[in-house]
């Protein structure tokens, strides 16, 4: 019935089936041309985004009466339009118009699969997966001390701007046993292609409901590399579609002897942790572990100090971060670049990120607080290998 009365109204004149009424038998993912040039569009609930294939440039498509408003980035309004003619199970046919000029549109439906039952259209490789391709690694020697490794910088291809794409990861030379799998799980983030990829995820959310793209930004940089250990900090800045942005920073560990990526905070003792099973009795049953307040404490106290030349404003932020860290009970764990202790950083909310510091606490005062595993690992680092 939908159909029947679109091409009614194209050919009598008789009142326009509203745009939102007509996607509504146009979701999926579509190929065809606009004149004789090739695109790939999308259609959700109520919007769809196509792109040139010889461009990959986004354009979004909102219901304007009966037809689809065209928009590019965040808002930048243009005059042309989408009127379609023909809604069916394959094949859409319409006109494309700016102005005096007007140009078929002719599109076919093609197959098209998501992972996550609540993804559109608009998120799935068969619609997402042309503008993926291309890009480049670059790759850069460097060293810390006397340990080399390489950077990993994916260039991204010429459709994505640096403003919104910049990865950048590294790969330990590999003298020892441990280090392929660190280097493969150190390049988890950099691009293969697919939507699967982290920056792909992440822009096909916004991409589904907006037709933009939204940020992706990490960097993942060494701060100790020992022949045994290697800790680096990763710091990520990304949009992909929530109501804010998000920007923090994170530390991992990594055992060069194994390859494995070690939970630092298995190396403090129920002294300073408070741990508990949750979902117990069940498959899905795990330990739950916080810091408690006494070693909470003992992080505050290692709180970057206040300067005596310091404003006033300057020292009631550091008072209200100070306040908002030492009612965390979830902390980053990471190694201190010096090897002289572990380096804290509190998870705050967003609207407080900006007071995520680290803290660095030296070993003489992590000692009582530590496993056997830890007390092995700080004797580790002390000696330096």
């Amino acid at each position: 019935m939908r159909i029947l009365a679109i091409l009614l109204a194209a050919l009598t004149g008789a009142t326009q089936v509203s745009a939102q009424e007509t996607i509504g038998g146009m979701e999926g993912v579509w190929r065809g041309t606009v004149g004789e040039q090739p695109i790939h569009a999308c259609f959700n609930d109520d919007t769809g985004v196509y792109y040139y294939d010889r461009h990959l440039r986004p354009i979004f498509l909102r219901p304007d009466g009966a037809r689809f408003a065209e928009r590019i980035g965040w808002d930048k309004e243009t005059s042309a339009r989408w009127s379609i003619t023909y809604s069916g199970a394959d094949r859409v046919e319409g006109e494309w118009s700016d102005g005096e000029r007007q140009l078929p549109i002719r599109l076919r439906a093609v197959p098209w699969t998501v992972a996550d039952r609540h993804a559109s259209a608009c998120e799935s490789q068969a619609f997402m997966g042309p503008r993926l391709a291309g890009g480049q690694i670059e790759t850069e020697p460097a060293t810390l001390g006397k340990a080399g490794y390489t950077k990993l910088t994916f260039v991204p291809p010429a459709h994505f701007s640096a403003d919104d794409l910049s990865i950048q990861t590294i790969a330990l030379d590999g003298t020892r046993y441990g280090d392929i799998s660190i280097n493969y799980a150190l390049a988890f983030h950099l691009p293969r292609g697919t939507i699967g990829d982290a920056y792909a995820e992440c822009f096909a959310r916004p991409m589904a409901f907006r037709g933009v793209d939204g940020y992706f930004h990490k960097f993942v940089e060494p701060e100790l590399i020992t022949p045994r250990w290697l800790g680096v900090i990763e710091s990520n800045s990304v949009e992909c579609g929530g109501a804010h942005p998000s920007h923090w920073q994170s530390r991992r560990v990594f055992d060069r002897n194994s390859g494995k990526e070690i939970e630092v905070t298995s190396w403090l003792s129920d002294q300073a942790m408070d741990r508990e099973i949750l979902a117990e009795d069940t498959p899905d049953a795990d330990v739950h572990t916080t810091l408690n307040q006494r070693f909470v404490d003992v992080l505050l106290r290692h709180w970057q100090p206040i300067t005596d030349s310091a404003s006033e404003d300057e020292r009631e932020h550091r008072d209200s971060c100070m306040q908002a860290a030492g009612e965390q009970s979830y902390w980053n764990v990471g190694l201190a670049a010096q090897s002289e202790g572990l380096a804290f950083i509190p998870s705050l909310p967003h609207v407080i990120a900006v007071c995520a510091e680290t803290v660095v606490v030296p070993w003489g005062e992590l000692a009582p607080f530590l496993t056997m595993e830890g007390r092995a690992a700080m004797l580790s680092l002390q000696a330096n290998d």
